[in-house]
């Protein structure tokens, strides 16, 4: 019996078994939900791919998952997936963090709503595109990248949000200047410059 029970308790620790995890995710309660996405979190970046898995269905439930996520939720599990794409390289959790963050901004998360949301949101999409443009050498995904920046900064203005305005427009002079780079065009060169300089002030 001692030896059942310490089995299952490495098999969780280890990330082999995640039925506690799914119960979590089942309760109502937000915060212990963002919990078990921290714990998902942790276990992907350590490689275990099943926890990926389990994060993608947070973002696309199957008929059988009997769960209810708030949008700040799924923002989290989508976030989890983009920190996963950039740790450990993974173009499949990367495209699942997209397009967890295009739904959220197309059903749920709207400018009129939820602002502070909505940009945080854009900001997100604009990173994980940008990666995406990086590693797939298109222009397009970069000028994606650029757009949801732009968004974003509707809402947060310097007066309102200095700091979060401050990231963003280094995050959209960063994304200018690669777009800059692969188009050799000087004028989205010379916007970079002038974003990453608003960024300092």
């Amino acid at each position: 019996m001692r030896d059942g029970l310490l089995d299952i308790a490495r098999r969780r620790a280890e990330g082999l078994d995640l039925r506690h995890v799914e119960d979590s995710l089942r309760n109502k309660d937000p915060a212990v939900q963002k919990q078990a996405i921290g714990d998902l979190r942790t276990l992907a970046l350590a490689g275990r791919s099943n926890a990926q898995v389990l994060l993608e269905r947070i973002l696309a439930p199957t008929k059988s998952d009997d769960w209810v996520f708030k949008p700040e939720v799924r923002l989290a599990a989508a976030n989890a997936l983009w920190k996963c794409a950039e740790r450990r390289g993974s173009m499949g959790a990367l495209y699942s963090a997209i397009e967890g963050y295009r739904q959220l901004l197309a059903r749920d998360v709207t400018r009129a709503t939820m602002p502070t949301h909505w940009a945080m949101t854009q900001n997100e999409l604009g990173n994980a595109l940008q990666t995406l443009g990086e590693r797939e050498g298109s222009q397009a995904r970069l000028a994606e990248a650029v757009a949801a920046f732009r968004a974003a900064l509707e809402v947060n203005t310097r007066v309102a949000m200095p700091a979060q305005w401050a990231t963003t427009q280094n995050h959209l002079g960063l994304v200018l200047l690669t777009l800059g780079e692969r188009e050799g065009n000087p004028a989205r060169l010379a916007e970079a410059v002038a974003a990453c300089r608003l960024a300092l002030d």
